[in-house]
């Protein structure tokens, strides 16, 4: 049998591993030895050999030459792991190391080769990977480390040296190794990328199974690429899922409904109650879906939870037109908002301004959702911008969270007061009678000295007055400049 140390690395993978390595592991390999290659960066799904690879060329480089390598990971270091089994797998390599562990062949903390290699076992803090001279580095679940972290292991190597991230593709679009892995060649990495569909070992029906589940989850774990800005939902599932709770009892909250209208096969009428806390929290009591497509079939049962739930503010959503007119002729209470999705507003939409309060809701953690509400759940985690179905109950959320000081402002309205006495005499002219209170009328303007905005009670465009704040209005007097 050929020395071991004689293998070339791909050689040296199918004798330890006791298979032979895949056409993306083998180039994944052969650019461990290519010192033109100083940094490299694997992308892939997980189970697909990755860290196997890597594992295999610690091993490797550590019995050819005197190198100082640092095995970094995030969590349990499993580079390490399948070191630790390959060399109890292969006791043909238990005479290169000079120091046996206490519970294993290889120590927890590293090792030492008798070529004068010492690899160092590390976690993913500065403060572990600080002070360790490196000449490799293998970071093993990159895309949870920190960009510190990432460029503390960077600056601990030296010489001519190798730089290795390696993980799944991050969901969110932020950090160092998301940077790396859109445009390796700009961070002077070669980058390799590969799907678990490419992988034997992976059945067909296994892979069947993991596709009915989330796609966003399914993209980065299974196919190993970064989801594309049409392929990602408006928040992270991680979110969603801390805002799910087991048991939630009502508050003495104020209550708001959303009301969405289905139109067409595919699409359900949606109403969603929730209510706002006094923490600020806001918390969803329950929601009801009609799929009929005949829409005035269902104004009663709407009208009665009406009824029954006293709401304190109503949304609807103003299309198609005739709708909250037909629910008001049923409904008597209070007023039902007409919202337009596409209406412009202050620069942006509608349906733009609810999104962004019910983003803004989830990624605070201040929506609390029952975990009942699976079809709920289920939509906020698949939305995405633009979807034209199995959006009724994210939509019908948005419009019961939303606020709109200037959409729902309730009408102002004049005071009448008649003393029991008073007999109402019927000359005096419209809105002139004495005891018929007008509400005061404010103007916005700045304020001269600091260019504050402030509310005055007459009309600065008609007239040369100068106007102050309250606080620059005080110290001015005081100093007798007005």
């Amino acid at each position: 049998m050929t020395d071991i140390l004689d293998l070339d690395i791909v050689q040296f993978f199918t004798r330890v591993t006791k298979h032979p390595p895949t056409e993306f592991q083998k180039e994944l390999l052969i650019s461990f030895m290519d010192k033109r290659i100083s940094k490299i960066c694997i992308c892939a799904a997980r189970q697909t050999g990755k860290t196997l690879c890597c594992a295999v060329a610690t091993i490797w480089l550590s019995l050819h030459g005197k190198e100082s390598i640092l095995l970094a990971s995030a969590q349990e270091n499993w580079i390490y792991s399948h070191i630790r089994d390959i060399f109890t797998n292969n006791p043909e390599l238990k005479d290169y190391i000079i120091a046996e562990g206490v519970y294993s062949l290889v120590p927890l903390k590293g090792y030492e080769t008798k070529t004068g290699t010492r690899v160092h076992v590390r976690g993913s803090t500065e403060k572990s990977i600080r002070g360790i001279a490196a000449t490799i580095v293998f970071c093993d679940e990159a895309e949870l480390m920190t960009d510190e972290t990432l460029q503390t292991a960077l600056g601990a190597v030296s010489g001519e040296y190798k730089y290795c991230l390696l993980g799944t593709p991050p969901r969110e679009r932020k950090g160092l190794f998301y940077e790396i892995i859109k445009a390796p060649n700009e961070h002077g990495f070669r980058l390799f990328n590969w799907s678990a569909e490419e992988c034997s070992w992976h059945s067909k029906e296994l892979l069947a199974s993991k596709k009915k589940m989330l796609k966003q989850w399914y993209i980065p774990e299974v196919q190993g690429r970064i989801l594309e800005e049409t392929e990602r939902g408006i928040v992270s599932v991680k979110d969603i899922d801390a805002c799910i709770h087991d048991v939630m009892y009502p508050e003495s909250g104020t209550k708001e409904i959303g009301l969405d209208w289905g139109s067409g096969h595919r699409c359900f009428t949606v109403l969603t109650l929730i209510e706002r806390t006094k923490s600020a929290h806001v918390r969803v009591l329950f929601t009801k879906s009609w799929n009929s497509t005949i829409i005035y079939n269902i104004f009663n049962e709407i009208a009665a939870i009406l009824r029954e739930q006293k709401p304190d503010k109503i949304k609807a959503d103003a299309l198609p037109e005739g709708y909250i007119e037909d629910l008001k002729s049923i409904y008597k209470g209070r007023t039902i908002y007409p919202v337009k999705f596409g209406d412009m507003y202050q620069g942006a939409t509608h349906k733009e301004r609810m999104l962004g309060q019910l983003v803004h809701k989830i990624q605070t953690h201040a929506l609390e959702i029952p975990v009942l509400e699976k079809e709920l759940i289920q939509q906020l985690k698949t939305y995405k911008r633009g979807k034209q179905y199995s959006d009724d109950f994210v939509d019908s959320l948005c419009l019961a969270l939303y606020e709109d000081k200037e959409l729902f402002k309730p009408a102002t309205h004049g005071i009448v007061v008649f003393p029991k006495d008073y007999k109402l005499e019927k000359n005096y002219p419209e809105h002139q009678h004495p005891f018929i209170i007008t509400p005061t009328r404010y103007y916005s303007t700045n304020c001269k000295e600091c260019h504050k905005a402030i509310d005055v009670k007459t009309d600065p465009r008609t007239g040369t007055k100068d106007y102050y704040c309250e606080e620059c209005f005080s110290r001015l007097k005081k100093e007798g400049k007005i």
